[in-house]
């Protein structure tokens, strides 16, 4: 999603599955993901449209759990 100044909107943010990682300096979970969309394939199952690498990709939601 974009604003209408162009900068990209985050929906919301989810960890990665078994992959938790903290900075030592500031605590922050470097593991933390931005999804800007969510879209089903043709069976249902949700992708979400994540920024990475400076690319935007679609990646299985089952690879992602919820933030707390």
């Amino acid at each position: 999603m974009v604003s209408s100044s162009g900068e990209a909107i985050r929906v919301f943010t989810v960890n990665r599955k078994g992959n938790v990682e903290y900075d030592n300096n500031s605590g922050i979970s470097l593991s933390c993901v931005e999804v800007y969309n969510v879209r089903d394939d043709k069976n249902g199952y949700p992708y979400f449209l994540i920024y990475e690498n400076r690319e935007w990709k679609y990646v299985s939601a089952k690879h992602f759990v919820p933030n707390d």
